[in-house]
């Protein structure tokens, strides 16, 4: 582009060039000289060319803002540290300069600073908000779904949707941000009652700083309003959605516990309150270190002799070149070691008896500079040292001195619900169903209510309920086991039963007459009566709990909507079984659900290829293989249908079952197969039902729980 005398100036000052104090009107040839220059890509000649400006006619905005631009385009982000320095101290009040200083602490993963420096741009700015400041929000929200800020993340990525409504990809992203899986109590967001914030004139200053993005404003006049006004407690709520725009999510939880100890706020509220405050409040949930330990090894066959021969170790059914990253040496072996000997068969086997996995093991050889090393991953948990001195027992006068290096932490109470267990082979599937089954409840009733809980005060459920100060706390915190295992699918432990056991009141059922279904906050979609929906309804819930990762609620409509008298078209119908086997809780219950689906087709002389394909992608996420190789073998009668076979073949391709050759062969393009749509209706207006994550191997259960930084 060419840059004329009346085009707005780079700077962001939103006036013209030839009238811009800046000056940009003296340097308009180099400007646009350097502009041709980075257009072809030739950012070290433009860098070379604005320097040269620069010495010729000293410092002008326009050009040292060219120069932060141009030096983040070559990864120098040391050097435009220094030049946005040198651009803030000409012009302090330039939101450009912020915005610009935004995307440098954004690149380098300082994401509290980055918002702290977009706030100084939003304050200001205008009413016109430069290209640059809403360049720096799309990197701010970038970062923050890369570290699994979702809440944050979301508020800034509305504002980008408001400011450009008509942007597709902003609309993709807040779709996307909405539908990532996250737990629903984020999904919730904080309690805000805005009808109440609006009829509040005296906090007109904190609507608007809100609605200009300058939360560090709304935050400020919202506390000095709430200090000299306590009793308005529906501030808190907020403040807390401020203090999350912020990136403050301490200071959020702090509000959030605050409003959900108030005897005047609704007890569903401050439980949901307290629940996501326990979520976004990190120093409440205690950690726990997973650490590797590398021992050195002199005798390394020896040792591998040993640890083969040893019933407490496992070989991991994985090719060891695959841990190798680039230019790594892969590990000679790799191992599970086991909290007990592995029984001989299946017969008889009992939750107590199945090995736990309690450390994993990779054996290397030597390497240029290193010697021979076993190194073990391991939590440094209650059973660290046991697990730990077990292991050293196993190879006496093998192993040196080991190294510890702390590789990744977890949350202390999603570690206790944790189970990662090895079956024997051949254990029926429907028997380790069971057995885990088993454990959950167990973990649920009998040992979750009598572990010490960081977020308790470091007591157990069991006695922190009889304190009322602790009480809610307990009940946010089965609300938020309960919410978990909503989304995991597991309907095998009740957690009213639960919350009767600890004298915890229970939530109440939602009436749909007198709540509507679009109203429903995430956390409380399986609450609702869906019996007393009606059809449209039950549609809309289905969509929503599909959207949400919502299972169980996905589930529970699906089956009312079958019984429905609305539902008749036969791929409508499909289509719900299609649901409801990608949410059942067992393959078994998954394959029954996909067999009516295929049956309803059928019987309405339709071909049902497209909810085959489903189902052969669903059963090899699932790792159900004779399942898929029974689905493989039903749709290869469809082969000759459009689209089937190279469909079909993509599937078998994205799990590595059949080379590039086979698919040319097909006319498949090599890429992830989607599921299957083709005849398929779904409750959200057409498009597919996102299927589940897939499935844990059934002899590993694994929290998902996800944690802001």
């Amino acid at each position: 582009m060419k840059l004329e005398a009346t085009d707005m100036c780079l700077c962001g000052s939103g006036q013209q060039i030839r009238s811009c104090e800046c000056g940009s009107k003296d340097v308009l040839n180099e400007l646009n000289q350097v502009l041709r220059s980075m257009s072809g890509n030739q950012n070290v000649a433009a860098l070379d060319q604005i320097n040269a400006a620069l010495e010729k006619h000293g410092p002008k905005v326009s050009l040292l803002a060219l120069k932060v631009t141009t030096q983040m385009v070559l990864d120098n982000y040391e050097g435009a540290s220094q030049s946005v320095d040198q651009l803030i101290q000409l012009a302090p009040k330039n939101p450009v300069a912020y915005a610009q200083r935004a995307m440098i602490e954004s690149s380098q993963g300082r994401i509290e600073a980055s918002i702290d420096s977009l706030q100084q741009a939003f304050e200001l700015c205008d009413n016109q908000i430069p290209m640059d400041v809403v360049t720096a929000l799309e990197e701010l929200v970038r970062c923050l779904v890369l570290v699994g800020n979702i809440l944050t993340a979301r508020i800034y990525a509305m504002t980008l949707t408001r400011l450009a409504p008509d942007n597709q990809d902003y609309a993709e992203l807040m779709n996307r941000l909405y539908t990532s899986g996250a737990p629903l109590i984020l999904l919730n967001g904080p309690p805000q009652d805005t009808a109440w914030l609006a009829a509040q004139q005296p906090l007109q200053s904190v609507r608007e700083a809100y609605a200009r993005m300058r939360f560090r404003v709304a935050a400020r006049d919202a506390e000095a309003y709430l200090e000299k006004n306590p009793d308005q407690y529906k501030l808190l709520g907020i403040l807390a959605s401020i203090y999350i725009a912020l990136g403050q999510m301490d200071t959020a939880a702090g509000q959030l516990h605050k409003l959900a100890s108030l005897d005047a706020v609704d007890w569903d509220d401050a439980i949901e309150a307290e629940a996501l405050a326990q979520t976004l409040d990190q120093r409440d949930r205690g950690r726990v270190d997973r650490v590797k330990l590398s021992y050195p090894v002199e005798e390394l066959e020896k040792l591998m002799e040993l640890i083969v021969s040893n019933d407490r170790f496992t070989r991991v059914p994985v090719d060891p070149a695959q841990m190798a990253g680039e230019g790594q040496v892969p590990p000679k072996g790799l191992f599970f070691m086991l909290d007990r000997p592995m029984p001989q068969s299946a017969e008889d086997l009992k939750r107590e008896d199945v090995p736990e996995l309690c450390a994993d093991v990779m054996i290397f050889g030597r390497q240029t500079q290193r010697e021979a090393r076993i190194e073990i991953v391991i939590y440094r948990d209650d059973k660290f040292e046991t697990n730990k001195q077990q292991f050293e027992e196993r190879f006496p006068d093998l192993l040196g001195e080991p190294s510890e290096e702390v590789i990744a932490a977890a949350a202390a109470d999603a570690v206790n619900m944790t189970f990662r267990w090895q079956f024997p082979p051949e254990t029926p599937r429907e028997l380790q169903q069971r057995l885990m089954s088993e454990q959950r409840q167990w973990l649920t009733y009998e040992h979750w209510p009598e572990s010490k809980n960081a977020m308790l005060d470091d007591r157990t459920p069991a006695d922190a309920v009889t304190d009322p100060a602790l009480k809610k706390k307990v009940a946010a915190a089965i609300l938020l086991l309960e919410l978990d295992a909503a989304q995991e699918g597991h309907e095998d432990v009740d957690y009213d039963q639960l919350r009767k056991k600890l004298d915890v009141p229970a939530p109440a059922t939602i009436d749909p007459w007198k709540t509507e279904i679009d109203t429903v906050p995430p956390a409380r979609l399986g609450r609702v009566d869906g019996v007393k929906l009606a059809d449209e309804d039950l549609k809309k819930g289905l969509g929503l709990a599909l959207t949400i990762k919502h299972r169980l609620a996905a589930r529970r409509f699906g089956k009312t909507l079958l019984n429905s008298d609305s539902l008749k078209e036969p791929a409508e119908r499909a289509s719900v079984y299609a649901v409801l086997a990608q949410n059942a809780d067992t393959p078994a219950a998954s394959a029954d659900y996909f067999e009516e689906a295929v049956k309803t087709l059928e019987e309405a002389q339709q071909s049902p290829a497209s909810v085959l394909l489903m189902a052969l992608d669903f059963h090899l996420q699932s790792g159900n293989g004779p399942a898929a190789e029974e689905t493989l073998q039903r749709l290869q009668r469809h082969a000759n249908e459009p689209n089937v076979a190279p469909r079909m073949y993509q599937i078998l391709a994205s799990y590595g079952l059949i080379d590039p050759q086979q698919m040319a062969a097909a006319g498949a393009a090599p890429q992830q197969a989607p599921a299957a749509e083709q005849g398929i209706w779904t409750p959200d207006g057409g498009q597919p039902a996102t299927p589940p994550p897939p499935a844990s191997q059934p002899d590993e259960q694994k929290s998902k729980l996800w944690l802001p930084d």
